[in-house]
């Protein structure tokens, strides 16, 4: 199973017009560390240069079980979206090949359909 991870403002928004990340909660460092630890890790060039570098350590362009970024994810199976505090618009995603299957707070799961 091929899993993405998204930080999305409440709008749906990747990013700003800028190309500026949404705020990130305090919490979602360590969830990163913890969730893509032991794993292979991949993502596109903008999103690897903006990875703190432990992050960096993890990510491949091959075989990979965790993809970071919005490049990509119409590969991934399940996709695990945190929210940002931030209602900012800006480039959005589009999740229609997606459906929430959970969410707990700022936590959401998506499975592709």
């Amino acid at each position: 199973m091929r899993i993405g991870l998204l930080l999305l403002t409440q709008k749906d928004a990747y990013a700003d017009e800028q190309g500026r990340l949404p705020e990130r909660p305090a919490w979602d460092k360590q969830f990163l560390m913890d969730i893509t630890e032991g794993m292979k890790c991949e993502a596109s060039t903008s999103t690897y240069m903006q990875l703190p570098k432990i992050l960096r350590d993890r990510c491949q362009h091959n075989y990979y079980d965790i993809h970071l970024g919005i490049d990509g994810i119409e590969n991934v199976n399940l996709l695990i979206i945190t929210r940002s505090p931030s209602l900012a618009d800006g480039k959005r995603v589009r999740l229609d090949k997606f459906r929430m299957i959970l969410k707990i707070e700022d936590i959401e799961l998506w499975k592709h359909v």
